[in-house]
């Protein structure tokens, strides 16, 4: 499984412990939120299913909240897969068949040759650091409001 997780650390900002606390907390929704919709915007695309897969942002604290994926080739797909280990057969023969090509010859393909990254995770957080400050700007006119 691979695995994104988004935290912000207290800075002594002169808020009550709780508003501040609420701000933040909001403020990382609102980039756990962009940064799924950016994931499922950059993720290759056959199937669907990768993309499809990140719409589970999850609190776990006002501190943290987790975003995952459960495409079990999302992994191999951003860091790529290095020549010379024997990738699982059964996903690629799925694949090679909804290609019209030969299993055997793909999965060998990629054993020998291996996969190119694809960084798909890195382009969804490069395009939401441009936004955070914004974000932190509506969680605290929200928080007044």
């Amino acid at each position: 499984m691979i695995q994104w997780q988004i935290e912000i650390h207290d800075d002594g900002i002169a808020l009550t412990a709780i508003r501040y606390r609420q701000a933040k907390s909001h403020c990382l929704e609102l980039i756990g939120l962009d940064l799924n919709a950016n994931l499922q915007k950059e993720a290759p695309v056959d199937t669907g299913r990768l993309a499809g897969s990140f719409n589970n942002l999850r609190k776990i604290s006002d501190d943290q909240y987790v975003t995952s994926s459960n495409a079990e080739y999302a992994e191999a797909v951003q860091e790529g897969r290095k020549p010379g280990h024997a990738p699982p057969f059964k996903p690629i023969a799925r694949w090679a068949k909804r290609h019209g090509l030969p299993a055997g010859a793909v999965w060998r393909k990629i054993w020998q040759k291996g996969i190119e990254p694809n960084p798909f995770v890195d382009r969804a957080i490069d395009a939401v650091e441009p936004r955070i400050a914004e974000y932190w700007k509506i969680a605290m006119r929200d928080l007044v409001l």
